[in-house]
């Protein structure tokens, strides 16, 4: 059933807030599925939760219906096509042409702002707590915790992949180079960039 903004025991004793993920995560899916000609139901199937809620950007649902969307949906497709799905996502700050972009930010600016405490990320999606190291100008290492307490679910960290090598896209630069380890409660992801300031933009 839908519960707003309520709060439950977690299985460690703590209480944790509901209405963990933000449905604007869902969009992505709802698009690939109408291109393929999928009925959405089959992705809405034992969520809790009506077509109508989880079609509203603005709409929030709890972790464990959304553990199960992502379950309907590595019925539907593979681990790779999730990750292809995830590509589609765009976490960058919109501005309106690539050049303009470029002006303010560098792609390892729009990863550590996504990926901040405060960041875009943890509006998405607010019970995985991620970390980033820098080891050069090209490479990151990018580390998601899943907060104790919650299921955990490898096919979400699958289109997480896609999703990190999305984000060089809005500034007219190639797909990030996303390599991709399952850890006990979350991955590690190392997203190398061949990004360098002399370098040809994509149109």
């Amino acid at each position: 059933s839908i519960v707003d903004s309520q709060s439950t025991r977690s299985q460690g004793g703590r209480w944790r807030l509901m209405n963990e993920v933000s449905c604007g995560c869902l969009t992505i899916f709802f698009r690939h599925a109408r291109r393929q000609e999928i009925p959405p139901e089959r992705l809405v199937n034992g969520t809790g939760y009506p077509l109508a809620h989880l079609s509203r950007h603005a709409a929030r649902i709890d972790w464990s219906a959304f553990v199960r969307f992502i379950g309907n949906a590595a019925q539907i497709w593979s681990m790779r096509e999730l990750e292809v799905i995830g590509r589609e996502f765009r976490g960058a700050p919109v501005a309106p042409v690539a050049a303009l972009r470029r002006l303010f930010y560098s792609p390892r600016e729009i990863y550590r702002d996504f990926l901040r405490p405060a960041g875009g990320g943890a509006t998405l999606v607010s019970c995985i707590r991620p970390a980033v190291v820098e080891l050069d100008e090209q490479q990151l290492v990018i580390d998601l915790e899943l907060d104790a307490g919650y299921e955990y679910c490898s096919e979400f960290f699958h289109v997480v992949r896609g999703a990190l090598a999305s984000f060089p896209r809005p500034l007219g630069l190639p797909f990030a180079e996303v390599a991709l380890t399952l850890t006990p409660r979350g991955a590690r992801s190392v997203s190398y960039t061949h990004l360098r300031a002399h370098e040809t933009v994509l149109d």
